[in-house]
């Protein structure tokens, strides 16, 4: 596995956050953290450091909250369990599993995030009110819970609007 690194800046752009995912030489073989900085460079700090998730993309949802795809580690007893999508506080606290398994829900590995490829703001992957996400040809609730589909595979979802 490389090293893999993902970010995303605040609504107001002065803040940064950053998933990192770092190979290690031994077990458990990978390490992933999330950190935030501010962009003007005087204050950073980690938000969570752990052995048994594999963050591979990350998302601003809110000023107050962040959500992050992690797959897991092969071969590891914690492989299913720590599988999926997840929300965390921008403080580091209330990290919550909102989806397991990548079957949940109707949706398979490689239809998984990453996020809305095309643009990083925050209605590109959650609805305006701030209680949906969108996985491909999915979405779920930021409450947690499975996945619903509302298209056919290989469909991209372009953006939330309001009517």
């Amino acid at each position: 596995m490389d090293d893999w690194w993902d970010f995303d800046i605040s609504s107001d752009s002065t803040t940064l956050f950053m998933s990192t995912l770092t190979s290690l030489q031994a077990a458990p073989y990978a390490q992933s953290s999330l950190n935030v900085a501010s962009t003007d460079g005087k204050s950073s700090k980690q938000l969570l450091l752990s052995q048994n998730l594999e963050i591979t993309n990350i998302r601003v949802i809110n000023s107050s909250s962040l959500m992050f795809v992690s797959f897991a580690q092969s071969g590891t007893e914690e492989q299913g369990k720590d599988m999926g999508w997840w929300k965390i506080n921008t403080d580091g606290t209330g990290l919550t599993q909102l989806n397991r398994q990548p079957n949940e829900g109707g949706a398979g590995p490689g239809v998984w995030g990453p996020f809305n490829p095309y643009s990083q703001t925050s209605w590109s992957n959650f609805s305006r009110d701030g209680s949906l996400y969108t996985d491909g040809p999915f979405y779920g609730s930021l409450s947690g819970g499975a996945l619903t589909s509302y298209a056919s595979y290989g469909v991209t979802l372009v953006g939330w609007t309001t009517m």
